[in-house]
């Protein structure tokens, strides 16, 4: 059945607080009902990464009933050195995915959405929508809808998450993996006991336990390229208030590895109707050849079958230990849609054209050699 959709923006932040209730509601009834789409999880983010941004969430009505939901926000960026003003997502590297909002009608909810930011939003260059699980309708409908409308757009590779289904016990899963994961495991377990007295266990997630997860953050190889969890005050304020979010909602799972009584590594989680999604996991780097990140890692898993979880998201991209667990991956894809002026039209031809050239001629490589 046909909707007639109305398009409300929310500019300000107050008014986005306000929404808290409806917009849950509508996540729970709708076709994701993802955490990383809930209010909570956008509020810990932008309280966190907003400043110098502008909210533009639309919210998307049919006789008064809030029928979808779109997250943007506007920012000032630079695309391969060129100064822009975009719309994207609110999202950032703690993101790992994103999407539009909606229960049903999902045609003319994206077809609104899109319609409403190339016609009514003014002064933009790209529209970048990152990290739309390519198994999404979100996904297809957009690209239907720019193709229907002869809007640019450019579809981009994103990343590879491994996910773990929980479909058996933990003896039966355990005794059909490899051997060569029966026997990294024990290495690394010999590895680590090599230290003295090792723990790894669930913790609450109170102030000294992220004390803890800052300090092994600082001592991370992530932080020599700033991008431990304790890099910026803005991660720290964002892991920090979703800490409190979590453990109010029931949401927090983060494990710690200890030896000798020292936080050595930890991976932070959350939980989310039966699944786990793993956020973060950092080491003391000086314990690298100790392998605490992997034993700690072996321990999680083994408690998810004994605990009744359905799903592992290993989360980031597909490194080479996650896939000794497993061989399910979700593909991921970013978006990037463009209005119709000449700086815009000239990012096209940049990315969709000159780019793909260079790559195909190995023309970077050549340049770094002379």
């Amino acid at each position: 059945m046909p909707i007639t959709a109305i398009i409300e923006e929310v500019r300000d932040f107050s008014s986005f607080i306000a929404l808290e209730k409806e917009w849950n509601s509508l996540v729970e009834r709708g076709q994701d009902d993802s955490i990383f789409l809930r209010h909570e999880w956008f509020k810990c983010w932008w309280e966190a990464y907003g400043e110098g941004k502008e909210l533009l969430i639309l919210l998307i009505k049919d006789n008064e009933k809030l029928i979808g939901i779109s997250p943007l926000m506007i920012s000032k960026d630079r695309f391969r050195g060129f100064p822009i003003k975009k719309i994207s997502f609110i999202e950032n590297d703690e993101t790992p995915r994103s999407s539009i909002i909606y229960i049903n009608d999902r045609d003319e909810i994206v077809e609104a959405i899109i319609s409403y930011v190339v016609q009514k939003v003014k002064a933009w260059n790209i529209l970048i929508l990152n990290k739309i699980s390519v198994d999404s309708e979100s996904y297809a409908m957009i690209q239907k809808v720019c193709q229907e409308k002869k809007i640019a757009f450019l579809n981009k590779t994103s990343w590879k998450s491994p996910f773990l289904k929980i479909e058996t016990d933990w003896d039966t899963f355990y005794k059909n993996t490899s051997q060569r994961l029966k026997k990294r495991l024990r290495y690394n377990n010999n590895q680590l006991k090599k230290l003295g007295s090792i723990e790894g266990s669930q913790v609450e997630g109170g102030e000294k336990d992220l004390e803890d997860i800052f300090m092994i953050g600082q001592s991370s190889w992530k932080n020599k390229i700033k991008k431990s969890i304790s890099s910026t005050q803005e991660n720290r304020k964002f892991f920090s208030s979703l800490t409190t979010t979590a453990k109010t909602k029931g949401w927090l799972y983060v494990w710690m590895m200890k030896a000798n009584g020292k936080p050595i590594a930890f991976e932070y989680d959350l939980q989310y109707k039966g699944k786990v999604y793993a956020l973060r996991s950092e080491f003391d780097e000086q314990y690298a050849s100790n392998s605490p990140g992997a034993v700690l890692e072996s321990d999680i898993i083994k408690n998810l079958f004994q605990n009744g979880f359905k799903e592992y998201d290993m989360g980031g991209s597909a490194d080479e230990y996650k896939k000794h667990w497993t061989t399910d991956i979700r593909e991921h894809a970013n978006i990037l849609v463009f209005n119709n002026g000449l700086y815009s039209k000239l990012m096209v031809f940049l990315e969709g054209t000159i780019i793909p050239y260079i790559k195909r001629k190995n023309l970077f490589q050549r340049f770094k050699k002379t």
